[in-house]
């Protein structure tokens, strides 16, 4: 009896940008809805018809415009079959879409090692709920790149911070967002090596970020700079890039005394990359020493 080979893969990569509708007879105002109506199709049938047990990697590039709710049953399944990396890149390009919600059973699996959500502008993946609980024993990788979460950012549960603490051997941390980042924050993470930080888009931003990682060896941040602490000595830190904007109407005092802050807890770095959009920061008379 014949198989399909495709079936025992354990590694999926499936990308809504891969399907042609160029076999159909369709106007082109049709093009896309029946693009997204095959795709989901696609998805659904592959994750059915799949035997390989456990999935090592689903990796789903996804653009959609009206219908978002298979989402949830397609997390559902890779979550049962104890997915080890899951990378989702979701473009949502209709406003009036519902926002996105991850199943709350997708964050107790505790087989993941591996989590990156990205996605544009139009994007809320919506985790704040107030009774959700995070266990990812497992997870070392987190990224969260390019996608708006009011629902973390002014959320008075900061469910972000409720997010981390139920990682606990993340390693690796990388979060972005096209958003405002708004409140006060407190990120501890004792196993963190790496961490990225930071907006895509330059804007007016008002938070306090502590950050309390002993074993970060890398560091990276970007963005509207703001009054960010890192405690503890960063004895095992070996590179940091920093790439920092500070508009105006920030009173001076208050830059000198964000930048200063930031570059004495970097003092044991070995390689530095700095460069600012702010051209009074990149001044000659503005000297930065290192012991």
């Amino acid at each position: 009896k014949w198989k399909l080979l495709w079936t025992l893969v354990p590694k999926l990569f499936l990308d809504s940008d891969k399907i042609s509708t160029s076999a159909l007879s369709l106007d082109d105002d049709d093009v896309e809805d029946a693009r997204e109506i095959m795709f989901a199709h696609v998805v659904s049938s592959v994750l059915a018809k799949q035997e390989c047990g456990e999935l090592q990697t689903f990796r789903l590039q996804w653009k959609f415009g009206w219908d978002g709710s298979h989402l949830d049953a397609w997390l559902g399944t890779a979550a049962a079959r104890k997915v080890k990396e899951l990378d989702l890149e979701i473009v949502m390009y209709d406003s009036d879409v519902e926002n996105l919600k991850l199943p709350p059973s997708f964050f107790s699996c505790r087989t993941l090692v591996v989590l990156k959500l990205s996605g544009y502008i139009d994007i809320d993946i919506d985790i704040d709920t107030p009774s959700l609980s995070f266990n990812f024993p497992s997870l070392k990788i987190l990224h969260l790149l390019e996608i708006v979460m009011p629902s973390i950012m002014y959320s008075q549960e900061h469910s972000f911070l409720r997010l981390l603490s139920g990682c606990p051997v993340l390693e690796d941390l990388s979060f972005t967002t096209t958003d405002f980042f708004e409140g006060e924050y407190q990120l501890c993470v004792p196993t963190l090596k790496r961490l990225s930080f930071g907006e895509t888009d330059f804007n007016y931003s008002d938070y306090e970020l502590e950050i309390n990682a002993p074993a970060l060896e890398y560091f990276e941040f970007y963005g509207d700079l703001r009054n960010i602490k890192l405690y503890e000595k960063l004895n095992n830190l070996v590179q940091a890039d920093v790439y920092i904007s500070i508009f105006d109407y920030v009173p001076e005092e208050f830059r000198w005394k964000w930048v200063f802050n930031l570059f004495a807890a970097l003092n044991n770095v070995k390689f530095l990359s700095f460069s600012s959009r702010s051209p009074e920061v990149r001044s000659p008379s503005k000297v930065l020493f290192f012991p």
